[in-house]
């Protein structure tokens, strides 16, 4: 719809946003940066603005606290004179969310500061400063390792507290670069970020044990197919840091990447992980880098979801982990100063769950102490969990005795040849074969449990590559390409606020809940965010028919627009509450439910279609849903849940009933 003042006026109000966000700073001021043919025209129309042709133009006339504001177009790059503030950043932002493309920059390369390692990158970022909304793509051209510092050839040069939001890279070298030896990244962000069809990865961090990237955030990334030209799979793939310190990766999404997904390669300490999703990444031959350069190899332990390697400690919590070539986790040589845990995450439809090596490298480098209790393994098809087999530092007998802790995780896997495999060094690996020889011949998961979970995918199959496919379509696996066009933005185009709309979403965060309502995120594989508040039933809905993971699959979700702006999109949904039959109607279908000890529940009489959930006090899904057994028994361990009070949600057919559950 046209601006009723005219179609000149339509930045208006993004521009008065930029100006109240900047108000607290002294004759700070928006610059506009435009391909229109008359910049004196673009200045009357967006209020007296300066405006500019070029963004290196714009960024010469930035200080602290000033926004510039990039129309649709293609543009050069830029490399900053001034830093920002951590109060009042420079902020370089795209008037429409991936509206404004930027491209190689030769010219600007000999502008790069001096001293940053990086100097090769198309754009170099000063500190405290913003870049929002903007698409970086083809940019970089490298010859294979090692005749060309490939991580010297990124998009992206930041420094010490910028953030960098909603940004696309697509078809680069390498989106982000950090290399704390010659700068300082500490307490940077890189939030809904893209980074496709990137030919080595899509960030990258560097450093030394003394100079170590401190508090920085990763937070709901995407990163897919990355590693387009087929670099050695033990250096290149999804992303790679090293050398930080409380470093957080949270609701990152990564699949159908050529090599490992999220790498944590080499002294990280104290990181944190969670909320992601990792499905979908490969491996394959490639050419060596290392001791048989020049060689084919096929590096077959790549193909990993998350790898943490030789980092000092960390957490794992709340992941997700589906269709992996090799593994879904691996945790290589770390652990050794704070230990890993790795908790309620979820492995299915693995190769193998998680994966344990502790190679001979640096002394104090290797296999550590490892906790790993409440997660869900379901349906592999060589291992819940085993050792690599590199075990050159393992000379204990089980994980109990070299130090871990291992309980409370739920096994399930009808037909499963075995579950789990441990080896010493200089010994054959020894391999149990059901739960029972776990606890026996490991001393593992003595609380643990068989359960019936459903997952509904949906799965993949992934091969390894061949260097016949680089360059192909065969490199690539996953059928996303539907749910990657058919995105939120799409179904919001003619929608303003008040109006109904049917939004495609791949998947949602935690409920929370806010007041009488609750509270959660509604996302897409572009990066869209929707913020949506629910009633009671509402939340009903979204708990059974959105997926709290990432995935091809997509819901078609009905929700009121109550905010719709270029980056913020809110949401409203309101739907009855399901109503809960009396215990006597329900008995009639002969549901009975008992406690048998130690956190075990059993529920009888279940109908084939029945689905179990259960739930905290407040109403939030904590496990499920279970499916019934032959027998039409669920049987619940409740190993993963402290004691308190707990509901069973039990569904067959249009019935409904809640039970109680007391755990001591």
């Amino acid at each position: 719809m046209m601006h009723p003042c005219g179609p000149q006026y339509r930045y208006r109000p993004m521009i008065a946003l930029l100006l109240c966000a900047c108000a607290g700073v002294p004759h700070a001021k928006t610059i506009i940066v435009s391909r229109s043919e008359s910049l004196g025209k673009r200045s009357v129309a967006t209020g007296g603005a300066a405006v500019c042709k070029t963004l290196q133009s714009a960024v010469d006339m930035a200080h602290s606290g000033d926004s510039i504001l990039v129309e649709p177009g293609t543009y050069s790059g830029w490399t900053t004179v001034r830093d920002g503030t951590p109060e009042d950043p420079i902020v370089i932002m795209s008037a429409k969310r991936w509206g404004a493309s930027i491209q190689d920059a030769p010219h600007l390369l000999p502008k790069a500061r001096r001293g940053t390692r990086t100097k090769t990158a198309t754009i170099v970022l000063g500190k405290h400063q913003v870049v929002k909304g903007m698409v970086f793509e083809n940019m970089g051209t490298v010859n294979p390792p090692p005749n060309d510092e490939f991580y010297g050839k990124a998009v992206l040069s930041i420094s010490k507290g910028d953030r960098v939001e909603d940004c696309r890279f697509t078809n680069c070298v390498m989106g982000i670069a950090m290399d704390q030896q010659w700068n300082s990244y500490d307490s940077t962000q890189i939030i809904r970020c893209v980074f496709e069809n990137m030919k080595w990865g899509g960030v990258w961090s560097f450093g030394t044990y003394e100079k170590r990237m401190r508090d920085h955030l990763l937070k709901d990334c995407i990163f897919r197919r990355c590693n387009t030209n087929n670099w050695d799979h033990w250096n290149a793939g999804c992303m790679k840091y090293l050398f930080t310190r409380d470093v957080v990766i949270d609701g990152v999404i990564n699949y159908d990447n050529n090599g490992n997904g999220v790498w944590l390669d080499w002294a990280h300490d104290n990181f944190t992980i969670k909320n992601c999703t990792a499905f979908g990444n490969h491996t394959g031959e490639s050419i060596s880098q290392y001791d048989n350069y020049g060689e084919t190899v096929v590096r077959s332990h790549a193909g990993k979801g998350i790898y943490i390697e030789g980092d000092e400690g960390g957490l794992v919590e709340n992941c997700t982990f589906y269709s992996n070539y090799w593994a879904g986790l691996g945790i290589s040589e770390s652990g050794f100063d704070g230990g890993v845990t790795i908790r309620n995450c979820r492995f299915v439809e693995e190769r193998n769950g998680i994966c344990f090596r502790s190679r001979l490298r640096d002394e104090e480098f290797t296999l550590g102490y490892c906790d790993i209790q409440h997660n869900l393994f379901k349906d592999w098809s060589e291992f819940a969990w085993r050792t690599h087999d590199s075990v050159q530092t393992i000379t204990e007998a089980t994980p109990i005795e070299r130090g871990f802790t291992f309980d409370n995780n739920t096994y399930d896997c009808d037909g499963c040849a075995e579950f789990a495999r441990w080896q010493v060094h200089g010994e054959p690996p020894v391999h149990a074969t059901t739960l029972a020889e776990v606890r026996d011949l490991f001393d593992c998961d003595h609380n643990g449990t068989m359960g019936s979970y459903e997952f509904d995918g949906p799965f993949h199959e992934v091969h390894l590559t061949t260097l016949d496919d680089v360059g192909t379509d065969a490199m690539w696996q996953i059928p996303s390409q539907d749910a990657e066009a058919n995105h939120i933005d799409n179904a919001l185009q003619d929608k303003s606020v008040g109006q109904t709309v049917s939004i495609p979403v791949t998947g949602r965060k935690a409920i929370e809940q806010s007041g009488s309502n609750w509270v959660t995120e509604l996302y897409d594989l572009q990066c869209r965010h929707v913020k949506l508040t629910m009633n009671e039933g509402a939340k009903q809905w979204v708990q059974t028919n959105v997926r709290d993971y990432a995935s091809t699959a997509q819901t078609d979700v009905e929700v009121v627009l109550t905010r719709k702006e270029e980056y913020v999109v809110e949401a409203s949904m309101e739907r009855e509450v399901v109503q809960s039959v009396s215990p006597a109607a329900m008995r009639s279908f002969g549901v009975r439910i008992m406690r048998l000890g130690n956190h075990e529940v059993l529920i009888t009489g279940l109908g084939k279609a029945a689905r179990v959930w259960i739930l905290d006090a407040r109403g939030n899904i904590v496990a499920g849903p279970f499916r019934p057994g032959t027998r039409g028994t669920v049987r619940i361990h409740g190993m993963s849940l402290a004691a308190g009070l707990y509901l069973a949600d039990i569904r067959d057919g249009g019935h409904k009933q809640v039970l109680a559950l007391a755990l001591p």
